[in-house]
């Protein structure tokens, strides 16, 4: 588990690892940081492949072709093209999202994973200080999150590791994101091993929803075993700032 990651990935005792609780109180306003820009997350172009899969732990979507997607500005200071983007969460609704907002935990999250676009594929820009923006997005249990819908109808394709499903129908990847794209901004690390601190972090503050029947969807998906679940696949352990400071947009 998390707590024996070290042993084989030393990264992750690294000082700079994700997730923190970000203190609202001592967030630092940015002016410099602006919006965030997004290229094509309106709707998916025609000739975009894009899977459905379970990577044995986490439901996972990835874009098969490169340079459709794109996010910049915010203080990004260079073009990232989105990769993936897989969820977070836990056994029961009061836990799952990885990073806390003035210590509240939620259900679940998403992290939308890019990688900088002078790197030729994401496995390169994985480990580089500059390589990696991932978005994320606290989901809390409400209403009926309409954007993943249109993703979870696939998600009994892909109970057991490995099944991939073509996304065939009409998704947006803005329709993940909250209106409001205000954001708390940091340097930090993958959240699962090899813990690389490639990431510049995008924290959405605004939450958006999730229904119950849609995590008890996703916690259908099972493991690698085919006998567990994929549910509490979040890292538990937040991590220290070490000094870092969280940036805000507002």
């Amino acid at each position: 588990g998390p707590d024996h990651w070290a042993n084989r990935y030393p990264a992750c005792n690294g000082s700079s690892q994700s997730p923190i609780n970000i203190v609202t109180s001592s967030v630092m306003y940015d002016s410099s940081l602006g919006k965030l820009q997004f290229n094509n997350f309106d709707r998916i172009p025609s000739g975009a492949k894009i899977m459905v899969r379970n990577n044995g732990h986490a439901f996972q979507v990835n874009f098969m072709t490169p340079n459709l997607f794109y996010v910049h500005g915010g203080g990004l200071g260079a073009n990232f093209t989105t990769a993936q983007f897989h969820m977070h969460l836990g056994e029961d609704d009061t836990r799952g999202a990885e990073h806390l907002i003035d210590g509240q935990r939620n259900a679940a999250c998403i992290h939308i994973v890019n990688y900088n676009t002078k790197y030729p594929d994401i496995s390169t820009a994985a480990n580089k200080s500059d390589g990696l923006a991932v978005i994320g997005v606290i989901l809390e249990v409400g209403a009926e999150n309409a954007g993943l819908a249109k993703v979870l109808k696939y998600v009994e394709n892909v109970t057991k590791v490995g099944n991939v499903s073509d996304l065939a129908q009409e998704f947006s990847l803005g329709s993940l994101l909250p209106s409001n794209t205000d954001f708390f901004r940091y340097k930090g690390s993958l959240t699962t091993p090899p813990c690389y601190e490639s990431v510049t972090w995008t924290v959405m503050k605004t939450k958006t929803t999730i229904s119950h029947d849609q995590l008890m969807k996703l916690r259908s998906i099972m493991e690698k075993d085919g006998v567990h679940k994929i549910t509490d696949n979040y890292r538990h352990i937040l991590q220290p700032l070490n000094g870092r400071t969280v940036k805000s947009n507002f």
